[in-house]
């Protein structure tokens, strides 16, 4: 799972998708999360119709789950249903996504999917404060936020962040 993020933020989406399969079958009960991972994979490529199948196929093995709840909502969102993916994305699932050490610059990615570009900014500028500072990630690779980065609030978040990508020490 961490190598195929790895592999996936370091831009290189075809190996982490090899990685996040590899992971389906020798972790059958990580299968909720390889599917999330394998869609956002797929997302990330353009190949929106596997995102929909693998969706429809988290959505209808665990109906309550929040990370198949956020899938569904994605799919939505990609198809242009701003209201069905916003409904989607219940209060729970945010929640979930929210208050995750790791995860909420999707419910950013989300957001910026349906053009809530203050949202989107909002759950974003939580998710660097959590510590998420993947610099090259959210200024250049995640698709998502192509309709957010001209925004000013944006632009000084992404200040911020290069500056302390650039500085990180271990």
């Amino acid at each position: 799972f961490v190598s195929g993020y790895i592999q996936l933020l370091d831009g290189k989406p075809d190996h982490a998708l090899l990685t996040f399969q590899y992971m389906m079958n020798i972790e059958p009960d990580a299968a909720a999360f390889g599917i999330f991972s394998i869609a956002i994979t797929q997302a990330w490529q353009g190949r929106y119709d596997e995102v929909f199948r693998l969706a429809d196929e988290s959505i209808s093995r665990w109906p309550d789950d929040n990370v198949a709840l956020w899938l569904l909502a994605f799919k939505y969102a990609l198809q242009g249903e701003k209201e069905k993916a916003l409904d989607t994305f219940t209060d729970k699932a945010r929640e979930f996504f929210w208050n995750d050490p790791e995860v909420p610059w999707f419910g950013a990615s989300l957001f910026a999917l349906v053009d809530e570009k203050e949202e989107a900014l909002r759950w974003l500028e939580h998710s660097i404060d959590r510590g998420w500072i993947n610099y090259p990630v959210f200024a250049e690779r995640n698709p998502f936020f192509a309709n957010i980065r001209g925004e000013e609030r944006f632009k000084k978040l992404m200040e911020r962040v290069k500056y302390e990508w650039e500085h990180f020490e271990v």
